[in-house]
């Protein structure tokens, strides 16, 4: 349910700080960029999940006529509630870490928007889910994609050349690294672009 929302991230995270720990000298700034993208890579994931199951029958009976202001507000709430737990066990365990609060406090708000924000960029995908089922796991790949792919595991700072052009046109990048400068894990918003 949704403690494993809360739960899954920092397992996750903590893994991967275990394994590049070993592999390399970390430092703690390091390790919160680390969980921080952890976090902001399950709004991400919340997004496309929620756009790629659509549910046009949700709420009530079959019989009973049902508003879609009312469907559209429980699946904002249910993004809201997804991001918003997926994030908490994230900050927590920064705060742990002696991370600012401001950039703490405002992670899991970051990650709504970025949920929200995927959501209605996968949402044109949802019409064609319906017709060729087949398309869901190769867009749910692109959370994959991404984590690889987009400074999750690592600061912006530590990519070069095309990597970082590219970069640089990946909105998670506009989501995860205003959030690494207010929590304290790095100044590497300077790198993006200003427009």
């Amino acid at each position: 349910g949704y403690f494993w929302n809360v739960i899954e991230p920092v397992l996750g995270a903590m893994v991967y700080v275990w394994v590049f720990t070993i592999i390399r000298a970390s430092e703690p700034d390091w390790i919160l960029s680390v969980l921080i993208g952890f976090g902001m890579i399950g709004g991400f994931n919340t997004g496309v999940r929620h756009a790629m199951t659509p549910r046009a029958d949700e709420g009530g009976l079959r019989i009973e006529r049902v508003r879609a202001r009312a469907l559209a507000i429980s699946r904002i709430l249910g993004i809201f509630m997804d991001s918003i737990f997926a994030s908490s066990g994230v900050a927590i365990a920064c705060l742990l870490m002696g991370a600012n609060p401001t950039g703490v406090l405002l992670l899991p708000l970051f990650n709504f928007l970025l949920a929200i924000s995927t959501f209605s960029i996968f949402s044109v995908l949802t019409p064609m889910s319906l017709k060729i089922p087949d398309i869901v796991p190769i867009v749910n790949l692109s959370g994959l994609v991404m984590f690889f792919v987009s400074p999750v595991l690592y600061p912006l700072s530590f990519t070069s050349g095309l990597h970082r052009e590219l970069s640089l046109y990946n909105p998670l990048c506009y989501f995860m690294e205003p959030i690494r400068l207010l929590s304290g894990a790095g100044e590497d918003i300077k790198l993006l672009i200003p427009e």
